[in-house]
């Protein structure tokens, strides 16, 4: 558990950094999908702790039509996240599913981390996953089953189960939510 901690806290100032000083080119998109997404960028970070080296891997599925499509659809999936992080001057978390089975039949667990930005010329969905050893599962051979997985959760998204946005909102805006609830 103290691991987790240490990962997440790890994937906080890795996102935190990203959000604001992201040397990755963005590529505009010229239009975004609905329950789909146009590419997948990878965004690789490593840091060196002590002796050890830690890598990240974030996968921004990008010109989809909602920052919260990964986010609705591992809730859709799993239920209400375990730990909303948030990072200093951004105003939507990074949501933290732990423990959670992604495939039928395979005993082993992941943690997933899952964030989006809205920005001027993209909008993008991303993740991280890790399995409960803290292995960035998104640099493994494991990578292509993961993705399809992420991209299942996007294209399966039915817009008219709306009970993520209460409790996102609930959450992150009260405020907000009763404003939306009167539209």
């Amino acid at each position: 558990m103290k691991f987790l901690i240490y990962v997440f806290g790890i994937i906080f100032l890795f996102v935190a950094c990203s959000v604001s000083n992201t040397k990755q080119e963005e590529k505009a998109c010229s239009k975004t999908y609905k329950n789909d997404f146009k590419r997948i960028v990878y965004v690789q970070f490593s840091k060196s702790i002590t002796k050890d080296s830690l890598q990240l891997t974030e996968a921004r599925f990008e010109c989809i039509n909602t920052s919260f499509a990964i986010k609705k659809g591992l809730y859709d999936t799993y239920g209400v996240w375990d730990k909303a992080i948030y990072v200093q001057g951004q105003k939507h978390p990074i949501l933290i599913w732990n423990n959670r089975m992604l495939f039928a039949g395979q005993i082993e667990q992941y943690n997933i981390a899952a964030y989006g930005a809205e920005k001027k010329n993209t909008v993008y969905a991303s993740a991280m996953v890790f399995n409960n050893s803290g292995e960035d599962m998104l640099s493994s051979s494991e990578n292509k089953k993961i993705i399809n997985k992420l991209s299942q959760l996007i294209k399966d998204n039915d817009s008219k189960k709306r009970d993520f946005y209460e409790a996102y909102w609930t959450e992150v805006d009260p405020n907000a939510w009763e404003r939306m609830k009167k539209m």
